[in-house]
């Protein structure tokens, strides 16, 4: 007697099954739609959304002010935050934006802000150097601060003298940061899937309900 009772309720389920696949397959034409309008949704904005660019400039920090030395006392960690700080403050080194990058207007570009950092320390190292040698009296001339901000001047000009740079610039990096257009489209046949299944199980029970309201 259970065996025959579970045989029955094995065989209800499979009924049950055949008859989900059998509504599923009846409303095919409303899933295959659902899915076919969300991904022109989801193809229509992948067209109209601007692609943004990421243009990152890798740079290597090779000289630092004689003010910034003065400030942070041979602290590295301290010169080349302050030195990375006066480079950020000129908003080239990372650039984002919807038009396609021109690499070499964003090169000439960085090198024209990296000569004018560079001539800024020179200037500033000048000045120093000048007033330590021509207007500071003999007397400060030994004491330790006015010594190492001579000796830290006169090491900045003569780097600067042999080319360097306040910064090395090297070639720009440029990345796509906008929408994923194959994760876009997934889900827009995930979302019309699901739309279209749901609207067949909903067509389903307003047929039951208006047969039941006839009965």
């Amino acid at each position: 007697m259970q065996q025959e009772a579970n045989h029955n309720q094995h065989y209800n389920d499979e009924i049950d099954l055949f008859e989900l696949f059998g509504i599923l397959w009846r409303g095919k034409f409303i899933i295959v739609t659902t899915v076919a309008l969300s991904l022109l949704v989801g193809a229509a904005y992948v067209s109209l959304t601007p692609t943004i660019y990421k243009i990152e400039v890798p740079y290597r920090v090779q000289l630092h002010s004689v003010e910034s030395q003065q400030f942070c006392i041979g602290n590295l960690n301290c010169l080349d935050k302050r030195t990375k700080n006066s480079i950020n403050s000129l908003g080239i080194w990372v650039l984002i934006g919807s038009d396609q990058p021109n690499l070499e207007q964003i090169t000439d570009r960085l090198k024209s802000a990296n000569v004018s950092l560079t001539k800024a320390m020179r200037d500033q190292a000048q000045v120093e150097f000048d007033l330590i040698n021509n207007q500071l009296p003999r007397d400060l001339l030994s004491t330790e601060r006015v010594a190492t901000n001579y000796l830290n001047a006169k090491r900045l000009l003569d780097k600067i003298a042999t080319g360097i740079e306040a910064v090395e610039v090297r070639e720009p990096k440029v990345t796509i940061i906008s929408h994923k257009t194959s994760l876009i489209l997934a889900s827009s046949i995930v979302i019309g899937g699901l739309t279209g299944i749901f609207l067949v199980f909903l067509r389903k029970g307003l047929e039951s309900y208006r047969k039941r309201l006839k009965e």
